[in-house]
């Protein structure tokens, strides 16, 4: 249920701002490599894979995965608290460690 509401509603939202604010100039302009078309493509999908990985993730799916998936199991506020203090930083890492290749390539083959 979760993955379906976030991936569905707030994941393809999301998608959508990074498509207009994500477009990797800034990036191109500090490697110097503004002029050359490919380069800022792939500026733009590297900026928008860490926006997607080191904002979204840590600052807005963990919060709502572990708050909604503890509400369903029926804990109270201080067990989903504990539940994501003890399991979100071995989940970042490994988010991190998959997730930031594959976007990468998604963003660099989806713009």
């Amino acid at each position: 249920v979760f993955g379906v509401a976030y991936t569905g509603c707030v994941q393809h939202k999301l998608f959508g701002i990074y498509q207009r604010h994500c477009t990797g100039r800034a990036i191109a302009r500090l490697l110097c490599v503004a002029g050359i078309p490919k380069a800022v493509a792939l500026a733009a999908a590297v900026q928008k894979t860490l926006v997607n990985q080191l904002c979204a993730i840590p600052l807005l799916y963990y919060p709502l995965f572990f708050s909604m998936t503890g509400a369903i199991r029926g804990h109270e506020p201080s067990q989903i608290i504990a539940n994501a203090r003890a399991r979100f930083a071995p989940l970042m890492r490994r988010n991190l460690a998959f997730w930031l290749p594959v976007q990468l390539f998604q963003f660099v083959v989806v713009p």
